[in-house]
């Protein structure tokens, strides 16, 4: 398994599970410290499973018994597990995205304002005033991300590479965030 930038150990088996109920099972005993085992160098994020960053690696019957949590490469090479491991990942932060932007519009259609923006000129407004919580990126606008990072207030997801062009996400510009309330940013900017 894998997670942000670290690779982390895991628990050692007697035999191959042979179902995909085995591997549910498995993967829901995974735990920080038991048996999960963080190896990296900086700070102390523990790493814990979630809904992308699980692979059974290697040739497998179980690939089609999986749910859709656990991921499945063909190989055991790491640089084809990792690439796997970043296709997952950004398909899921892009789905995180979509439903910021599926409850913006249920905000919309109720008549409230929406504490969801999308958009470089808003994006900007509310980073300025401290009002945004997190933000999805693509990594394709460098100078808001090499921001963001620098100053460390936001909750920043970075989507690389090609996103689907019939995803929401897509469709608003490549750039969603969270306000952390409700604000018409027009009055702000």
């Amino acid at each position: 398994m894998q997670t942000r930038y670290k690779r982390v150990l895991c628990k050692g088996l007697s035999g191959l599970p042979k179902t995909g109920k085995e591997v549910e099972a498995l993967v829901a005993e995974l735990q920080p410290d038991k048996p999960l085992r963080s190896v990296s160098f900086a700070g102390n994020e523990p790493p814990s499973v979630l809904a992308y960053n699980v692979l059974v690696a290697g040739a497998s019957k179980l690939d089609k018994e999986l749910p859709p949590t656990i991921g499945h490469v063909g190989s055991a090479s790491t640089s084809e597990v990792y690439d796997a491991f970043l296709a997952r990942r950004n398909a899921y932060l892009v789905g995180e995205a979509d439903k910021l932007l599926a409850q913006m519009m249920a905000d919309t259609g109720k008549g409230l304002q929406p504490i969801v923006g999308y958009g470089q000129k808003h994006c900007v407004i509310a980073y300025k005033n401290a009002l945004m919580r997190r933000v999805y990126v693509h990594e394709s606008m460098k100078k808001f991300i090499d921001r963001a990072r620098a100053d460390g207030s936001v909750e920043l997801h970075i989507i690389r590479g090609d996103v689907d062009e019939k995803s929401q996400f897509f469709g608003f510009g490549k750039l969603v965030f969270e306000l952390f309330y409700r604000c018409d940013l027009e009055t702000f900017g």
